[in-house]
């Protein structure tokens, strides 16, 4: 489970990419994650969708992206990162979800 904070740029993060068929480390790929709020799949507003993640230097198989500060999210929200990998070989086409719970800022 992911967590970021209302009011806040955060930080999506997905590390780990293998190719299915080779199981060699995925440092290329096109990646893009829409955010919907669980409990009804509606997409968060106040930011462009889908989010685009790079790949993260110096850490092979991470890539990442920021959801701006001005997304419609509050605390005691669940959303679901809905991530999208498009490679460029047999193996590398990819879709996982990630939980995201939303806290406030107490810090």
């Amino acid at each position: 489970m992911i967590t970021w904070y209302e009011d806040n740029d955060n930080v999506l993060r997905v590390s780990g990419a293998r190719n299915e068929v080779t199981k060699a480390v995925i440092s290329t790929a096109t990646v893009t994650a829409n955010v919907v709020v669980k409990e009804t799949g509606q997409a968060i507003t106040g930011v462009t969708l889908p989010l685009t993640l790079t790949a993260v230097g110096g850490q092979r198989g991470t890539f990442a992206g920021v959801c701006p500060k001005e997304a419609n999210i509050s605390a005691g929200q669940t959303l679901t990162a809905q991530i999208t990998f498009a490679g460029s070989g047999e193996g590398e086409d990819a879709y996982i979800e990630e939980d995201i719970t939303v806290e406030a800022r107490t810090e």
